[in-house]
């Protein structure tokens, strides 16, 4: 299957959902229809927007390995360097359970499309400056008790279809700066709570409304 399919077979529903439809249109229209391998280094002349499945994007901290997305239908990867010109700071993109499938174009092929429609680019603009807003929010709340820190990442990077998450403790603990023994406990006391399920290699959230008044932070 390639990305020039007939208009029918295509997974137009990522496009009618997506907060950036021309965009996702634009990927529809002009990618190549592949599939993410188990883990793979990023390319840094690929663009890609998942349809199916989760792609994990991870970088190296001095904690060990964080999260830097958790990618799901509709959401794109790689655009912010593409746009930049700069090198990937991303170490790897694994597949969680079943390789996803994606649209992919190279950075010049993406460049080429984009300049042919003004909404597909004034869409990327507003996506970098919503990840801008986030990265921005993320640093300034990523502080505080241990157990706001982790609630606040939960939100961030759960499934909004299923609150399911795809990361290991040690992963988690890495993209909230704690130890991997102090977001164990945390993550003990949110599943005693029927906060959090917990399985291998995956965290389920049970109870949003929770986990949003334990993100607050405390009060003066």
């Amino acid at each position: 299957m390639n990305a020039r399919q007939s208009a029918a077979a295509k997974p137009s529903v990522v496009a009618d959902t997506s907060e950036s439809p021309a965009l996702a249109n634009l990927f529809l229209e002009q990618g190549h229809a592949t599939r993410i391998e188990l883990s793979i280094p990023p390319r840094a002349d690929i663009v890609f927007m998942v349809i199916s499945g989760c792609v994990k994007v991870t970088a190296p901290t001095s904690n060990g390995t964080a999260i830097v997305e958790l990618c799901y239908q509709g959401d794109f990867v790689g655009i912010d360097t593409a746009m930049a010109g700069k090198r990937r700071i991303t170490t790897s993109a694994r597949a969680y359970r079943h390789p996803p499938g994606v649209y992919t174009l190279t950075t010049n092929e993406f460049k080429y499309h984009l300049g042919q429609s003004r909404e597909a680019l004034w869409e990327v603009g507003v996506l970098l400056a919503a990840r801008s807003y986030m990265q921005t929010d993320w640093r300034l709340e990523n502080h505080g008790p241990v157990a706001s820190r982790l609630a606040r990442c939960l939100l961030r990077i759960a499934s909004p279809a299923s609150g399911e998450i795809p990361v290991t403790q040690a992963e988690l603990a890495a993209t909230i700066g704690a130890s991997q023994v102090s977001a164990e406990n945390e993550l003990r006391k949110l599943r005693a709570r029927g906060i959090v399920a917990t399985g291998y290699g995956t965290i389920v959230i049970c109870d949003r409304g929770a986990l949003r008044i334990m993100a607050k932070p405390a009060g003066p």
